[in-house]
């Protein structure tokens, strides 16, 4: 583009008409050496045969109040305890073990007794159980009937509880005799064992 030396249409060379395209014809948009800018702006605006569009944006707007409801959950921790009523009178299991000693010959016999009735009776070495009522009177006792003359112990032990009852050694002058006795309260819901031995003194 150049301006116009003498512009036909005024003498300030202001307006479009003012300035002159002196390049290339243009086909596209027929735009030849010589046209003014203010023909050639036309020209465009013509070919391009441009649509304006005019939207119009209605915005609704829609206020939505939310009720915020707080839901308070209380948790409840709860412990059942259960409580197993044991009868007084259940059946309690004693373990018996009667244990002597074969050579030297060292004898043990192991009498238990149920409120005064023989339950065991054993006169050899041997293991067994037997049962009781709680609340019985359960009597142990540890003779010596022949043999060489030893150390005899009787051990007797609430096993569910781990408690010691009685544990005694003893050493007899001459056979027959009772070496150890003793007599405890069966429990019920408690096991029990009662053990004798018989062993050569040191």
């Amino acid at each position: 583009m150049r301006t116009a030396t003498i512009c036909p249409t005024c003498a300030t060379l202001i307006n479009s008409v003012c300035v002159i395209y002196d390049g290339e014809y243009l086909a596209n948009i027929d735009v030849a050496p010589g046209d003014t800018l203010e023909d050639i702006l036309a020209k465009i605006n013509g070919s391009c045969a441009c649509t304006t569009t005019t939207t119009t944006s209605t915005s609704t707007s829609t206020s939505t109040t939310t009720s915020t409801s707080t839901t308070t959950t209380t948790s409840t921790s709860s412990t059942t305890t259960t409580t197993t009523t044991i009868s007084p009178t259940a059946p309690v299991t004693i373990t018996y073990e009667n244990s002597e000693t074969a050579d030297p010959y060292i004898d043990s016999d192991l009498l238990i007794q149920d409120d005064g009735t023989t339950i065991v009776n054993v006169f050899t070495s041997g293991t067994g159980t037997t049962t009781v009522a709680g609340g019985s009177s359960v009597f142990s006792q540890q003779d010596v009937q022949a043999g060489v003359i030893g150390q005899y112990t009787l051990y007797i032990e609430n096993t569910t509880d781990s408690i010691v009852l009685y544990d005694n050694t003893d050493t007899i002058p001459s056979v027959p005799a009772t070496a150890n006795l003793f007599t405890f309260t069966a429990v019920a819901g408690k096991a029990y064992l009662i053990r004798a031995s018989a062993v050569p003194t040191p």
